[in-house]
């Protein structure tokens, strides 16, 4: 507000004199980008969003809602996440807790990497420096889980429950003709499906026991699940051991938010036999939605390995997209309908 006033020829508010420190802040820029893809930026649609709360001692500057498609042309900032506190110990405490209940899905943000940073003992410790992410990289690119039992019992819980229709909000009703619930005449109730995540797919069965637990095998491990499906949040017991989740569902599948990483699950569907692109392993396609702006070889042209073939522009910035190794380049480029947005693959063969 006092930069608008000062650009309309108004005096400060306030003097040097009038202002005064107070406690402590942290302002979390949360970013569409990709941290394990050397932070380039991640264009998509969001497609949920559930912010921390806003209080006194929360704020969240931001332009972006539900449903809003973040593009290329722009810097990819999604928000500014600002808390304060008397002191940096709590102002940091309450940074942890604010991203905790930051959740955004359709696209890659890194509110999982700004955790990693708030929590790491390094940055409790003010052993700060401008290569802080380098000395701590294995901390801060090892993202610490659930074990894998337990996230593909708590995803299989709410496939079944959203399914069963346990999910007051769930539209599937009481008749018998909308039951989804695997109930056989004779036999044991058993849903089968296939979930991928974290790039491996399993085939687990989920067979619903007399007392309403479930039984999920898949591989050749097997955990007995219960709980309760309220809204978007699940408490779950997995083979005794208590766990809470937040799980957000769109479109392409859901997201198991918990209290030391965000996993993303989608259910496989079935195969029909439609024949897929072959890839020999030797292309590879640009890391991100952008615009090309230079071309620099022509098809044909040999090149070596870290040649740089393709200039993009994205968010702002161009980036240097190199040969992965020596070959033969063969350049396709293709143009939608969107203006100016250049989509391209570029194959270098031995």
């Amino acid at each position: 507000e006092w930069q608008l006033v000062v650009a309309n020829e108004g005096a400060l508010p306030a003097e040097q004199a009038d202002l005064a420190i107070r406690g402590h802040a942290f302002e979390a820029r949360i970013y569409a980008e990709d941290p394990d893809n050397d932070f380039l930026p991640a264009a998509g649609r969001v497609e949920r969003l559930q912010q921390p709360a806003e209080t006194e001692h929360v704020r969240v500057d931001t332009g972006v809602v539900e449903g809003d498609q973040v593009g290329v042309f722009y810097d990819p900032m999604i928000a500014k996440l600002i808390v304060w506190d008397e002191n940096r110990a709590s102002a940091l405490e309450r940074l942890r807790r604010a991203l905790a209940a930051y959740r955004i899905t359709g696209l890659t943000t890194n509110i999982e990497f700004l955790r990693r940073i708030a929590g790491h003992a390094a940055f409790s410790g003010e052993d700060l420096s401008t290569d802080f992410i380098h000395r701590n990289r294995d901390g801060l690119f090892e993202a610490e889980s659930l074990p894998i039992t337990d996230l593909v019992a708590i995803a299989a819980l709410f496939v079944v429950s959203k399914a069963r229709g346990d999910d007051p909000a769930s539209s599937a009703g009481s008749s018998p003709w909308q039951a989804t619930d695997a109930w056989r005449l004779n036999g044991p109730g058993i849903h089968r499906l296939t979930i991928e995540a974290l790039g491996e797919a399993w085939s687990l069965e989920a067979e619903e026991m007399a007392d309403g637990d479930l039984l999920v095998r898949f591989g050749d491990r097997s955990c007995r699940v219960s709980g309760k499906l309220e809204g978007d949040e699940i408490r779950a017991t997995v083979d005794g051991q208590g766990r809470a989740a937040v799980v957000l569902a769109d479109g392409g599948g859901f997201a198991v938010f918990t209290e030391s990483a965000t996993t993303r699950f989608e259910v496989a569907t079935p195969d029909l036999g439609v024949e897929e692109v072959h890839d020999d392993g030797t292309g590879f396609k640009a890391p991100m939605n952008g615009t090309v702006v230079e071309i620099r070889v022509e098809a044909g042209a040999r090149v070596a390995a870290g040649d740089t073939i393709i200039v993009m522009e994205a968010m702002k910035m161009e980036h240097a997209i190199k040969a992965p190794a020596d070959g033969l380049s063969l350049i396709h480029i293709s143009e939608p309908t969107r203006p100016r947005l250049i989509s391209y693959a570029v194959f270098c063969l031995k």
